[in-house]
Order: C-alpha cells, then structure tokens, then sequence
C-alpha cells in the first residue's frame, strides 16, 4: 500500500478544530484510527472526510462502515 500520509494529512488537518490523528496497525491485521478534534462538529466531518478520502484513494479496499466511539479526553500530558 503507497504511504498515503500527506494526503490524509491534509484531508484531516484542514477540518476546523484539528488536534492530531493516529493510525494504528495492530498485530492481528486491523487498523485503528484516533481523530482528535476540539468539538463534535469536527469529529462529525472527519468522518466524512475519511470515508470520501478511502473512496478517492483506495478504491479497491473493502472496508465496512466504520465503528465510531466519541467521547472527551479523560487523561492528557
């Protein structure tokens, strides 16, 4: 898979209220995603933009609707 990194960047960076994005490869296969956004609204168009972005860039990937779990920062350093 082409490292997709700028892009998704940009995608995701340009969404107001953008704190940081985390992708996460676990050993079993799955991937994880962490959107860190300042308000709902944010949270709302990441999702948005996620699913727009995979179906520009990775067609042929067969993933299903995305689990969403929302909910404020509990614990920061």
């Amino acid at each position: 898979m082409p490292d997709h990194q700028e892009s998704v960047a940009a995608a995701l960076g340009a969404i107001p209220g953008f704190r940081a994005y985390y992708l996460v490869k676990a050993d079993d296969g799955a991937t994880i995603s962490v959107s860190v956004y300042e308000d709902k609204a944010g949270v709302d168009a990441s999702t948005v933009a996620a699913r727009d972005w995979i179906a520009a860039n990775l067609p042929d990937l067969a993933v299903g609707p995305p689990e969403v779990v929302a909910g404020d920062a509990a614990f920061a350093i």
